[in-house]
């Protein structure tokens, strides 16, 4: 049998046997597949979207985080143990999960540079083949890195092509990056987003949501705006839903006593350079049906 290497974007390289092919999958991934039940995932995160997260915290975030996405249930987790392969030191943890009544297995391991996070997944039944695994732990070894420079991030508005997301009902839209991606059907959307959009690697989002009557940006740090022609409150402040420390630009707005919540976000570290897109896309907002000028918000 033989071996072939693929590089991934200029970033990392990995040696894999020839009965394992490359497949489809996000763009931040490389993806590669042996039979449908069988998927090794190899990506690096950007310390930097973790705040001062170690690497054992990093590795159950995801764990936690792929339990979420596939709704799964009655997990369980192996400790987590030191692995070296020749070149990197890093940590492995197994963990079991039922999806859909079968017994699944995720091998997961990781390490850190001052950079980023890399980590190497295998998701295989969990009577899988002890061929399987070597292969898996071969690839795992043959990791190599190539370049660790950080992409430079352009966030010029000017230059930048925009469409319009609408929510199901197209009640409602607002203009959005053209490479934007919509997750309204992933597991972001358990509060109820209307729209939710983000970039292809999730790390800066919008989200738009009905809300209650927003009795608590008062006396607090909102400034008073208008979006398309209604009254609005505008906040930015920091939080940290699922562990991880995000910036926000929040804006309240009204039309005929119901109110909208548009939410952008990204890890503080990007915020300064996200800001002025976050407040194009927000001014964007608009109804597709008509609307009175009754307010609420002064």
């Amino acid at each position: 049998m033989g071996s072939f290497t693929i590089g991934f974007e200029n970033k990392f390289e990995v040696t894999a046997p020839s009965n394992w092919h490359r497949e489809e999958g996000p763009a931040n991934h490389l993806t590669l597949g042996k039979s449908t039940e069988e998927m090794i995932i190899i990506r690096r995160d950007d310390v930097r979207l973790f705040g001062r997260m170690n690497l054992i915290d990093y590795m159950d975030l995801l764990r936690e985080n792929a339990g979420k996405l596939r709704h799964a249930s009655r997990m369980a987790l192996s400790s987590v143990e030191p692995f070296n392969t020749q070149k990197y030191a890093g940590k492995i943890m197994t963990y079991t999960f039922f999806l859909d009544g079968r017994a699944a297995e995720t091998t997961l391991i990781a390490f850190k540079t001052e950079m980023f996070f890399y980590i190497m997944m295998l998701q295989a039944p969990v009577d899988c083949s002890h061929e399987t695994l070597s292969e898996f732990f071969d690839i795992v070894n043959s990791f190599k890195i190539i370049d660790e420079k950080t992409e430079q991030r352009k966030t010029d508005i000017k230059n930048m092509k925009f469409r319009m997301e609408y929510d199901i009902h197209r009640e409602i839209c607002i203009s959005v990056p053209e490479n934007w991606v919509s997750n309204i059907d992933s597991y972001f959307t358990e509060t109820d987003y209307l729209i939710f959009v983000s970039s292809d690697d999730r790390n800066q989002a919008v989200g738009i949501c009905k809300t209650e009557y927003p009795e608590m940006v008062y006396g607090s740090e909102y400034v008073a705006t208008e979006i398309c022609g209604m009254k609005a409150l505008q906040h930015e402040g920091e939080g940290r839903p699922q562990s991880v420390l995000l910036k926000f630009l929040n804006t309240v707005v009204e039309s005929d006593g119901i109110f909208y919540l548009i939410s952008c976000w990204t890890p503080p570290a990007f915020y300064d350079e996200y800001a002025e897109l976050f407040r194009f896309v927000t001014s964007s907002f608009s109804l597709c049906r008509g609307g009175g000028a009754t307010s609420q918000l002064h």
